[in-house]
């Protein structure tokens, strides 16, 4: 009999190796019907079935195997891997622990318990097995890859780059290991090495939809849209249900200002599905850009609804121009602090006093952009006996950028750090010993938040760049005023905050506008009409507010409404949308863009009355309005990006231009247009605030910041935790 049954085990083992399944299986179940217990037989119908990926029947074999002879290893190794096939990586988890416990110097074993580990997230235990794996065999290039896979996730990015680097040594075609190269390069904001990464590794596999996705996003960075979208198509093109190729393609065709493209996009994404993180935010803030409304305020709708139930449905700065709702607005940066940048590291109580505070301002913008043309002077007039400053800069600029050359020259250290990761940049201010690190850039467009959330310096502190709450714990302070934030909005804030005096708002004194005289006539303007104008971006219109402004000029017959055209899609849907309301095309003209800021300034002096817009106000666009004296209307809201008009404003002592309501904002509009007398008293009066009010004292605002830092670095010395902070403008620097 028991030749028999190893003869039948024989032939049932050639029918397997011959590719004859269902053979061997018939052969090998006779076996069982005669000796349940065969090890053998069991053994290959495990086989069989793990080859036809019947990855459960597999698994029920093998365990019956493994009762017979529970310290077989090749069984272990079998009934391990059709676990792992199977979805019950605990199981195999328990298989592959046992194996290297009978046999500690098996290196392939080792491999596999590290790979199960990783696949349950648990990535030390991953690290320590693969390492135990290398160990027996150091020549085993899969296991450098998945030891590079684990590294990167536990953030240890350098150490990650190494170990792909000794796959590729030993393998040079393994594309994966080229992709992880190139993720991690992408990472330190190598972009142009990470690039050069992704292409070898599509040289190798040109079908990997994932590889074609991520060169898509380097070309992205380096702001390549036109060579970023056509990456993305090959990944659609590759697995068409890729939905965060197709959004990122959006985004592309988005910032490349192909806009309606881009809403197109995002519209056929989100028929495969909806509920893509941030898709609807993108879609939303896409179809702001122009002037799209139809179907916004059910497309709003949904997006708070989807708020309401904590999905990750739109980033921090774009909802700052979708609703006027602080709590909102702090929900939102919140959660996106939680998913994108949580508290890595908080770094021990500084142990000695400087002999000058070092202070680190942090921006993607040290170039031709308002946060620079706002803050140059500023960096140039810190006192030099009280505090050493740093510039850390997380973009190149162009490089005749004279904005850039005059920023260099203001201060103490420039260091360029675009090729950076987060955690470098973070782990070199550590170094430096700064003190006071200032975000300049908050959830805006190439700034790296991570910086903070690695925490570059004892204290951190969010400045003029974002406005709004950032949501995370590790900033400390926020720069603000009683008008951007009155006492009763504090809780909309995890920061503490920083009041200044007058306005939070700091502008470049030699800032001014040129000595061009431009005349109606060149700009398109009619020689006698009452010119209102708004120079906002095209994200901050809305019907409502489009509403408004038809009202007003319905009012004042004599009257032209002078926009930035902002792109070709916003001109056109904005006259649509004033047509609707019976306001002819030619009461509404569009200012192109000056490339020189000091023309723009000068341009600026020929309109009457900036209107500004609600819930997302003129920002610089209302310092460069009111600096070329041009009276501006504001209807304040709650959050802090619709409440820095009515700042502004106040510290140029024209609190009576600021509105409450939509109606008030449409009479006083009306009125300044209608009474010629009331209009020239304000003008005058502006004109004479200008040259003596405190918002355009530069030297004052910045004496006035500086004592703030001393205040929070004093209270930091004292082991005092942050507090808010009224800054008093009556006392003496």
């Amino acid at each position: 009999m028991i030749s028999s049954i190893n003869l039948f085990l024989h032939q049932a083992v050639e029918a397997y190796q011959r590719g004859n399944y269902s053979g061997a299986e018939v052969m090998l179940k006779r076996i069982l019907e005669v000796d349940q217990k065969n090890f053998g037989a069991l053994c290959i119908l495990g086989l069989i079935n793990a080859t036809q990926f019947k990855y459960r029947k597999a698994v029920e074999y093998f365990k019956k195997a493994e009762i017979i002879n529970p310290n077989d290893l090749l069984n272990l190794k079998n009934l391990g891997a059709a676990l792992i096939d199977s979805g019950e990586n605990k199981e195999g988890l328990k298989r592959y622990k046992k194996i290297v416990q009978i046999a500690p110097l098996d290196s392939e074993a080792w491999f596999k318990l590290g790979i199960t580990y990783g696949q349950l997230g648990e990535s030390l235990n991953a690290l320590q097995a693969l390492e135990e794996s290398i160990s027996l065999q150091d020549n085993n290039s899969d296991a450098w890859y998945f030891k590079g896979v684990v590294l990167k996730d536990l953030g240890r990015e350098s150490e990650a780059l190494l170990a792909y680097e000794k796959t590729i040594e030993l393998n040079t075609v393994n594309s994966l290991a080229w992709n992880g190269k190139g993720g991690i390069l992408y990472l330190k904001n190598n972009l142009k090495d990470a690039l050069a990464c992704f292409d070898k590794s599509i040289s190798i596999n040109p079908n990997n939809p994932l590889v074609w996705y991520n060169k898509g996003s380097v070309l992205s960075e380096l702001k390549k849209y036109k060579n970023a979208i056509e990456s993305f198509n090959k990944a659609i093109l590759l697995d068409e249900n890729f939905v965060k190729a197709r959004c990122d393609k959006g985004s592309a065709l988005a910032l490349q200002k192909d806009y309606q493209d881009a809403v197109s996009c995002f519209e056929e994404t989100m028929k495969l599905q909806i509920d893509h993180e941030y898709l609807l935010g993108n879609y939303i803030h896409t179809k702001l850009q122009i002037a799209d409304w139809k179907n916004l305020t059910r497309d709003i709708e949904n997006l708070i609804n989807k708020i309401d139930t904590n999905e990750k449905v739109i980033t921090p700065f774009f909802a700052l121009s979708v609703f006027d709702r602080p709590e909102l607005h702090k929900k939102i940066a919140k959660q996106w602090i939680k998913n994108k940048f949580p508290s890595k590291n908080f770094i021990a109580p500084i142990a000695n006093k400087h002999e000058k505070i070092r202070l680190g301002y942090f921006s993607a913008d040290y170039r031709e952009h308002p946060v620079a043309y706002l803050t140059s002077e500023l960096f140039l007039l810190h006192d030099r006996e009280k505090f050493e400053v740093f510039a850390f800069s997380l973009s190149a600029a162009e490089s005749k950028d004279p904005v850039r050359t005059e920023l260099k020259r203001n201060f103490d250290h420039f260091l360029d750090l675009e090729n950076h990761s987060a955690t470098e940049i973070a782990q070199l201010a550590r170094e430096l010993e700064i003190d006071i690190a200032i975000d300049l850039g908050g959830h805006t467009q190439d700034s790296k938040t991570g910086i903070f959330a690695n925490r570059a310096a004892p204290i951190q502190v969010n400045y003029l760049g974002y406005p709004g709450t950032m949501g995370a714990e590790y900033i400390d302070y926020i720069v603000a005023d009683t008008t951007i934030i009155p006492d009763y909005s504090r809780v909309h804030y995890e920061e503490k905050i920083l009041y200044m005096p007058n306005s939070f708002m700091i502008d470049n004194s030699s800032r001014v506008p040129s000595t061009r005289n431009f005349t109606r006539a060149e700009l398109g303007l009619p020689e006698n009409a009452f010119v209102y104008c708004c120079f906002n971006n095209g994200y901050k219109f809305n019907l409502q507010q489009l509403e408004d402004w038809v009202e007003i000029l319905k009012a004042v017959d004599n009257s032209v409404l002078w926009l930035s055209e902002n792109n070709e899609f916003f001109k056109i849907n904005i006259l649509n949308n004033f047509s609707k309301f019976k306001i002819k095309s030619d009461r509404i003209i569009f200012a192109s863009r000056l490339d020189a800021i000091d023309d723009h300034l000068a341009r600026c002096k020929i309109a009457d009355l900036f209107l500004d817009t609600h819930p997302y106000n003129a920002h610089a666009t209302a310092i460069d309005a009111l600096k070329a004296g041009v009276p501006l209307i504001t209807y304040t809201g709650n959050a802090f990006a619709g409440r820095v008009a009515a700042s502004l404003l106040k510290a140029c002592d024209m609190s009576d231009l600021i509105t409450h309501s939509r109606q008030e904002y449409i009479n006083l509009a009306i009125k300044m247009a209608t009474d010629k007398d009331y209009f020239l008293k304000i003008k005058t009066k502006l004109n004479e605030n200008i040259s003596s009010g405190p918002l355009f004292s530069t030297k004052k605002f910045v004496k006035y910041l500086e004592r703030a830092y001393l205040i929070i670095y004093e209270r930091y010395l004292f082991g005092m935790t942050p507090d808010h902070i009224m800054i008093d403008g009556s006392k003496s620097s």
